[in-house]
């Protein structure tokens, strides 16, 4: 996508940014390429992913090449088997600019005062 106001520019590159962030965080800690991980199972990468930072359903579908609608239902999966969590309050999406709820697999964080029901 080639944007010509400077401004769009700027937000494509900050949202670019962000992705690459998340990425190189989770491939770290989990210390494994990014080659390798986009070979595991798509659960399996949205849970991974998840357990290193909390983040919106569209950060992980666009850093880990998870379909969005197979990424929901790969979500409650994990939700009913008691592996992941939503936040109680939303907050702004790095992507999107919109309000969302941020996901984790990190059970340290399920008891937090941001996932705790």
């Amino acid at each position: 996508m080639k944007a010509n106001n400077p401004s769009k520019t700027a937000r494509l590159q900050e949202r670019q940014s962000y992705i690459n962030f998340y990425r190189k965080e989770v491939l770290k800690y989990h210390e494994i390429s990014f080659s390798q991980f986009i070979k595991k199972p798509q659960e399996r990468r949205l849970f991974l992913a998840l357990q290193v930072i909390p983040a919106t359903a569209k950060v992980v579908s666009i850093a880990f090449k998870i379909p969005i609608e197979s990424q929901c239902r790969r979500k409650r999966k994990l939700e009913d088997k008691g592996l992941l969590q939503v936040s109680k309050k939303r907050s702004i999406c790095p992507i999107t600019k919109h309000y969302a709820n941020l996901l984790t697999t990190n059970k340290e964080l399920f008891n937090s005062k941001y996932f705790s029901l």
